[in-house]
């Protein structure tokens, strides 16, 4: 949500709630992107008849898998180590997704970079993107390094310090480096195909030296 976004279910008592970038009587603070994040928020324990208690504790359902993530891990399946699939009913199951959102389906081939996309999309905010990229680093080390080093990740808005145009867009600068205000540079962050693993913690190693041994190839077999 940004600046002039209207939540009608949330402070009920008062109207409803509009937005602002910054707000010092109601606690709204600035961030580097302008922006906060409204996902599953039901607002507060007066706008739900008061059921919201402690610890985020709310009357709402909580997911285990949802039906979209049943879609897109059955349509990753069906393209399996290939980098597309033409197979209708995997593509459906996304364009059903998508149809939800009021967006246009994808026509044959779908490919594994518009998938993830997808998973992108739905799953924003809840931390499953960087296995996705994980994934794709298994499928394709070089792509998955080249995405996550083509990131956006150092723009940030950086407040020039009028008081009058605190909560007006006018007020901050787009800073593309430490130059214009930002926290760090582009080449400060450089990722490469040793960034995406970790080494065994040497307690694991002394309580299972094996584990430093080359994998065991795995034959699977039909009874």
């Amino acid at each position: 949500m940004t600046d002039g976004y209207y939540y009608p279910n949330i402070e009920k008592a008062k109207g409803g709630y509009t937005y602002e970038i910054y707000n010092a009587d109601r606690g709204d603070e600035s961030n580097e992107m302008l922006a906060h994040i409204k996902k599953y928020v039901l607002g507060h324990s007066a706008d739900v008849d008061g059921g919201i208690g402690g610890s985020q504790d709310a009357p709402n359902n909580i997911y285990l898998m949802r039906l979209a993530d049943v879609y897109f891990t059955y349509a990753e399946a069906v393209m399996g180590a290939a980098n597309s699939t033409s197979d209708q009913t995997a593509i459906d199951r996304v364009n059903a997704v998508r149809a939800r959102a009021g967006l246009a389906g994808y026509q044959a081939p779908m490919s594994w970079e518009q998938l993830i996309a997808e998973r992108r999309r739905e799953f924003a905010i809840e931390a499953n993107n960087w296995f996705d990229i994980l994934r794709w680093w298994y499928r394709d080390q070089q792509a998955a390094v080249n995405y996550l080093n083509g990131m956006n990740r150092h723009y940030m808005y950086v407040w020039q310090g009028d008081e009058a145009l605190r909560n007006d867009r006018s007020g901050y600068v787009l800073a593309t480096g430490k130059a214009e205000g930002g926290q760090y540079d582009a080449s400060d962050i450089t990722l490469s195909n040793n960034s995406m693993v970790m080494p065994v913690p040497q307690a694991c190693l002394t309580a299972s030296p094996q584990l430093a041994d080359a994998p065991v190839e795995y034959e699977f077999t039909e009874e």
